[in-house]
């Protein structure tokens, strides 16, 4: 690939990536329904990348077993090999999967527990699921744990 697009592609895999963690950060119980979404798409792109690699691996088979000339065969497995997804792509797949899932962790250790367990209780209406969850800083956590 061009170097221009590797550059473009990735400054904007960055920012993305930087907006869920903003989001996951900043709204942690909304980002519970955005997580599902996330993986699903993840993972629906990690099977057609792997569903992709199994077709080149049966056409190479194919072209082996054909009874074309040795110079042909050459040349139409170099054009499926060219088509291959390089191998670094399912670490690809794994690490934003994992920064997904790490995100979704937020509310377990982000949140005040008291807080979590009111609201999961009641239902919001969908004015409500824009506003900031109440996170507890480190001086209302101190103040807590000595006067409690």
């Amino acid at each position: 690939m061009d170097s221009a697009i590797v550059t473009a592609v990735g400054s904007l895999a960055l920012a993305a990536l930087s907006a869920v963690t903003f989001v996951a950060y900043k709204h942690p119980n909304a980002y519970v329904v955005l997580y599902g979404k996330l993986s699903l798409i993840v993972g629906i792109l990690f099977f057609g990348a792997f569903a992709w690699d199994m077709s080149n691996i049966a056409a190479t088979q194919a072209i082996q077993n054909s009874k074309l000339p040795f110079d042909k065969m050459l040349d139409a497995r170099t054009v499926v090999e060219g088509a291959a997804i390089s191998p670094w792509w399912i670490l690809v797949f794994f690490a934003v999967n994992g920064w997904l899932y790490f995100l979704s962790t937020f509310p377990k250790w982000l949140l005040d527990k008291e807080a979590l367990r009111t609201e999961s209780r009641q239902e919001l209406p969908s004015s409500e699921i824009s506003q900031p969850s109440k996170c507890i800083t480190d001086s209302e956590r101190r103040n807590r744990t000595s006067s409690g």
